[in-house]
């Protein structure tokens, strides 16, 4: 067989380009590899609007070739306890243990470009995994459902590793205000657009280090739902520097009518195309003057 071309390179050169990828799949379709046909169908794929006749027919050939080629297209990685996501031909996303990811990093980063992980059984490890330096190359990592507690975070608040991070996703762990304010005191996140830290033990100590801290004025969306929030942190993320804030979810938290009154009132609010104060107990008059700034903005699902 013919020595196979380091074309991860040029992919990751030119992310946004069919060019490497295709000529990945020539080489391919010359060795009788069935991966060259499934880039070509998720590019098409990508390429082309639902509506358009043809799409639906690549949509079928797309779902055959993972379900019959599943260890083809995983190539080296088909032995490891992992699932995955492909966009145009590609690994972009991989769902595995803590203890998988470290083993086998240098493998995973090789044979695919990640853009996102999602790890499980992370309790003990965030320390080794925060000193991957392939975390480098990730935009978006979860965390969620891990029992991370303060300490963790700190370890994670210092990787030197995140520079490309957009998403961070830490819900349904156990960080409380000591974590949050460890993240909101890093310079370790500098493109960090979308903080989701849902059920986490958060309180208003907590709020009131992210309101202060230049973080915040990065943030697209954050989710602090199911805390412990009372005025004081929504009246602190309510005057703080949120510009460029987009989505913002703090239902289920038990803040008043003056936590309410304090986002209905706020000049640093005017960009959000999505407040959720879902579970909260609003008087008539604060539940009105919300609906009147935010209209159907309010309470309106987000679709991720």
């Amino acid at each position: 067989m013919e020595a196979k071309p380091d074309f991860l390179d040029a992919i990751l050169a030119q992310p946004e380009s069919d060019v490497p990828r295709l000529a990945f799949a020539d080489w391919l379709d010359a060795q009788g590899d069935p991966r060259g046909e499934f880039i070509r169908v998720q590019c098409e794929l990508a390429r082309l609007p639902e509506t358009d006749p043809l799409h639906s027919r690549l949509k079928q050939r797309e779902e055959h070739l993972l379900a019959t080629q599943r260890n083809a297209l995983l190539g080296p990685l088909a032995a490891l306890p992992l699932d995955v996501r492909f966009e145009r031909g590609f690994i972009v996303s991989a769902t595995l243990s803590a203890g998988t990811f470290l083993q086998h990093a240098d493998e995973l980063f090789r044979e695919a470009p990640l853009r996102e992980v999602c790890l499980k059984e992370v309790q003990g490890q965030l320390a080794a995994v925060a000193n991957c330096a392939h975390l480098n190359r990730l935009e978006r990592l979860f965390l969620t459902f891990n029992h991370l507690n303060a300490a963790d975070i700190h370890s994670l608040a210092a990787s030197p590793h995140l520079q490309s991070l957009t998403t961070l996703n830490l819900g349904h762990n156990r960080i409380g205000d000591a974590g949050l304010t460890a993240l909101a005191k890093s310079t370790a996140l500098p493109r960090l657009q979308h903080l989701w830290l849902a059920k986490n033990d958060i309180g208003d100590d907590g709020a009131l280090a992210l309101a202060a801290s230049p973080l915040l004025a990065q943030l697209k969306t954050l989710r602090l739902n199911g805390n412990r929030l009372d005025d004081a942190g929504v009246r602190a993320l309510a005057a703080a520097n949120t510009a460029g804030l987009e989505g913002l979810n703090l239902s289920g938290n038990p803040f008043s009518d003056a936590g309410a009154l304090a986002l209905a009132r706020s000049p640093c609010l005017n960009q959000l195309h999505w407040l959720l104060v879902k579970k909260v107990e609003l008087g008539v008059e604060a539940a009105q003057l919300l609906q009147l700034r935010f209209g159907v903005r309010l309470n309106a699902e987000p679709l991720t």
